[in-house]
Formats: structure tokens, sequence, C-alpha cells
């Protein structure tokens, strides 16, 4: 299942690392946020090569992972509770390099330079529903640019049009070393008679926010 939205009367919670614990016991069922790799794929594979070390902040219980496997990459989840549904849940797939492990993507404990790629599916949405909310996504930013290697990309997907307002890209160079740039995928339509059109019948869409870390501290990216 997937494209779920946050945005909802109970908002509030989801930056409550408890909410995630107890949704996951409650309803361990996989579920993808917003839309699946394959949605997604056309996006990254423009600009982050396959067979790199990737990190995918607030995995939860996605297929997202198994689907993008090739080689070395890791996820990082909040929810303990998840993280050993995950493990339990393929424990006996076979597929190499892909890891689940509990940590908090506002500190996160890699070495500086681990990863090629970073993505935050819905996970930035989920921090600003919390209290502390923007200095939590600026505590993520820091993190993925420390742990991203030069030429590395972060890539924040959001149903959120509006999110260069923390992502300003005169900002983003001067504190994270990103060029940001945004790209725009066409929500799936999950229902024939109910298409993913605004009131004027025009398309809508999730927006993927790239974010591409210069390749030295004094030169292109």
């Amino acid at each position: 299942m997937a494209d779920g939205q946050i945005n909802d009367g109970s908002s509030v919670q989801y930056g409550k690392t408890q909410y995630w614990d107890e949704r996951y016991t409650e309803d361990p069922a996989q579920f993808d946020w917003y839309l699946r790799w394959a949605g997604l794929a056309v996006v990254v594979q423009k600009h982050v090569r396959k067979n790199v070390d990737t990190i995918v902040l607030g995995c939860g219980n996605s297929r997202m992972g198994a689907d993008m496997i090739d080689d070395g990459y890791k996820y990082v989840d909040i929810s303990l509770v998840v993280v050993k549904q995950m493990l339990e849940t393929y424990k006996d797939s076979g597929l190499k390099g892909l890891k689940f492990i509990h940590g908090n993507a506002c500190s996160l404990e890699f070495p500086d330079e681990s990863f090629d790629g970073a993505i935050a599916k819905a996970t930035m949405d989920v921090l600003m529903c919390g209290e502390g909310s923007t200095s939590n996504v600026y505590a993520m930013c820091h993190e993925v640019s420390r742990v991203l290697r030069p030429g590395g990309v972060f890539f924040v997907v959001s149903h959120d049009p509006g999110y260069l307002q923390y992502l300003d890209p005169e900002q983003a160079n001067r504190e994270f070393g990103w060029k940001v740039t945004m790209d725009q995928i066409p929500k799936p339509v999950m229902n024939p008679k109910n298409p993913a059109v605004d009131e004027k019948g025009r398309p809508l869409y999730h927006y993927v926010y790239i974010c591409k870390k210069k390749l030295s501290e004094h030169g292109a990216s």
C-alpha cells in the first residue's frame, strides 16, 4: 500500500516515537508513504548511480529497501519496534547489504562521509509535526551533510511544495554545502474513480528536493 498523507488531525502525534511504536505494534503490515520505489527511482537514478552506499532515514515498514537493494544499503528508524519487525521480515530473504538500524536521524551514529546517497521519504514531514520541529529539521540536515561524501545527494520527498523555505538554496549552500533543486512526481492514482487532481482538475504531485553536496570545500558541485 502507498500514498499515505501526513496532513490529518492527528498529525501532531507523528513527531513522537511512542506514536510510531504503538502504530507498528497494532498494524505491522508493510506500508509505503506517498509512493513506492518504482515511482521515486526515476528521480533518484538521474542523480545517484546504482551499487553505491545509500541510507534511508525513517524507513518505517516500507518495501522500498527490498525493492532498491543492489549492495550496501542501510536503513535508520527511530522506532525500535519497526526495526525488529523488519529484521524478522527479511531475515531469510537472501538480500545482501540490506540492513535495518535503530537510530536518530538528527544524531546519526555513522562516520563522516559514509554514504553517496540519502533518502528521507515523508521523514521531514514527520519532523515538522513534532515539538522543536525547525531545530530538528536543521539537525537532520546537518547530520546528513556530515555523513554524505562529496558529490553525494540527499533526496527529501514531501507532499509540501513549500519546503524551499527550509532548504533555501543560498542558506543550504552556506550551512550544508548543498546545491538544492526540486523535481515533482505525479501522485499515483489509487482509484480510477478518485483521480489525483485538485478541485480545478490539475494533477497533484509529490515533491522531491534534491540536495547535492559540493565535491569539495572550494570546488564546484
